[in-house]
Formats: C-alpha cells, structure tokens, sequence
C-alpha cells in the first residue's frame, strides 16, 4: 500500500522522486543498454502517450506476488473559452458516516476545506461527496442555494448546540427479519429496498423542492438514493475533498 500511495503521489504532482538510500547502481546490470534507470534525483514525470503510466509490484514471503498497472485519470475537459456554468438554483447537501462523532467530524472537515478553497463550485462538491462516497449509517440531508447559504449552514452544524432547522438527520440500522426493531431507526432488508424503490420512483419524475425534501427524507431513513440522478447528465464532477475522518483508536 506505501508504494501504491507514493505513485498516485507522484502522479498527482507529476514528479518523480529519487529512491532512498540509493548510491551506485548494481554493476552486474547494464543500466547504460537498457531503457530502465533508478531516479536519483527529483525530475519531471512527463507522459509517453496521452496519461501517466506506472506500475507496483509486491512479493510475500508466502509466495504471493502482486502486480498492479495504474494510469493517470483523465483531464476534465474545458471548453477553449469558458463560462462558469451556473449551478442549479437549489442542491442537496447528503453526507454520511459509521457514527455520530465521526459524522460532525466531517461537516467540520467539508466546512473548513469550502473555506480554504472558495473557487470550489457547491455542485461539484455535492456531486462528489453523494456520489464518490459510500453510504453509512449515520446520515445527514439538507437543501441549500447557493454557497454562502451552504457554507453558514455548515457553520451552524459544527457547534455543539447544533441549529438542525431544515436539516434531515437519521441512523437507520439493517436488521435481520428474524429480530424485534429497538426503535423506529432499526429496518429489515425489505423495508429498505422499500424505500429504495420510492427514491427511484422520485427520480424518474422532474426533481422539484418537494421531491428533493422526500429524497433527503428517504436517505436518512435508510433509503440507497442514486443522487446522480439528481444532477445533470454534462454536469458537475468529482474534486478533491477531505477524506473519511477515521476514528483514532489503538487495537493493539
């Protein structure tokens, strides 16, 4: 995983990084013959064809060997002159988590990196957190319009008395049919795939105010809501945002 992560790094700054501890190379390989050489130096990682190429290789002492082929993800293309398409006049801000703590955490997480980063379109945001994200338990829905409403919005939510006015709020739990539900947030596989089929039927109408309200309603009720559905097909797309706040606790 280290050298997985050290490539998609290096990808991403489109440099390549000098090997540690690396001196002089082996004189039983011809290096000077061959198209390979170690980097010893930071230089430019430039493409060979349209994307970044790379590969990882890992071997086990069990004898189980890996190898591992990434290529750069694609440029999002930009019209030669561009105009700042306008978002859509009211989005839905959906965000989950395993649990409670760890669900503020991230409103926080999303909230300080709006802040720092104010070229960040709402769309693309909404977009890639319901859509780049997995859904968990503990989950959180709210209309908005326009970023300064979802910025003070988020505000609000990280205080410790939370002002949760127009904000959908629930921690639907799966359970076996054969098990009595604690309280109304406990339902079985039935009654959410229920509640899943009333989201898609709301998505195959014109999405409004009051579908949008029922949506939220449904995902934190437990709902699997498909929120690409929400947004224009040459719409937003997916950005760079604060990753899963994982809780710090020590298993051994």
């Amino acid at each position: 995983m280290s050298s997985l992560l050290k490539v998609l790094l290096a990808m991403g700054a489109r440099k390549l990084p000098p090997n540690i501890n690396f001196e002089e190379p082996n004189p039983y390989i011809a290096f000077h013959e061959s198209p390979l050489y170690v980097s010893d130096v930071l230089q430019p990682w430039t493409p060979n064809g349209p994307r970044l190429l790379a590969a990882v290789s890992s071997f086990g002492f069990g004898r189980t060997n890996a190898h591992v082929v990434l290529e750069e993800a694609p440029a999002r293309e930009v019209p030669a002159d561009p105009a700042p398409a306008p978002d859509p006049d009211r989005l839905v801000f959906a965000l989950s988590a395993r649990t409670e703590a760890a669900l503020w955490h991230y409103v926080r997480a999303v909230h300080d990196h709006l802040v720092d980063h104010p070229q960040l379109s709402p769309a693309d945001v909404c977009f890639t957190l319901a859509v780049g994200r997995m859904q968990f338990e503990h989950r959180l829905a709210f209309e908005f319009e326009g970023r300064a409403e979802l910025v003070a919005r988020l505000a609000q939510l990280t205080t410790p008395d939370r002002h949760l006015t127009g904000v959908h709020v629930g921690r639907p739990r799966l359970i076996s049919p054969n098990m009595v539900a604690q309280d109304q947030h406990d339902l079985t596989g039935s009654q959410q795939r229920a509640l899943t089929a009333r989201a898609a039927a709301l998505l195959g109408e014109t999405v409004g105010a009051k579908e949008r309200r029922q949506l939220c309603e449904l995902f934190v009720t437990g709902a699997t809501v498909d929120w690409a559905a929400t947004f224009p097909a040459a719409g937003p797309g997916r950005v760079p945002l604060p990753t899963y706040p994982f809780q710090r606790k020590h298993f051994w």
